[in-house]
């Protein structure tokens, strides 16, 4: 076989798999998709607090600002008695206390 054959046999060979390719993806992929161009900005939410309630209504968690103007992060039992309270404490220190089921505090960290 000579070379100018051997080139067109190349040459055929790559233009069939070529065609075959656009071919099948047409029919098994369809459309290719494209991002949008421009991504729109995320909205954004402002509010005081957000509360977390139950099916019955009953607050479980509550994230807010603080009597001292700090965020704070509240969980509270199926009673709505406060058990943990994650937030900042005074001086911009973080705080945590936690309450046993009596309402006394078991442990608080400044």
């Amino acid at each position: 076989m000579g070379r100018k054959q051997y080139s067109l046999i190349v040459l055929l060979a790559l233009l069939a798999g070529f065609i075959g390719g656009v071919i099948s993806s047409q029919i098994f992929v369809g459309r290719p998709l494209f991002t949008q161009k421009e991504a729109k900005p995320q909205k954004v939410v402002v509010a005081e607090k957000f509360r977390l309630v139950d099916q019955t209504g009953m607050v479980r968690a509550a994230l807010g600002i603080t009597r001292e103007d700090q965020p704070g992060l509240g969980l509270l039992d199926k009673n709505g008695i406060p058990r943990i309270v994650l937030g900042i404490g005074k001086h911009g220190r973080p705080s945590l206390v936690m309450w046993d089921q009596k309402a006394n505090p078991i442990w608080s960290a400044p």
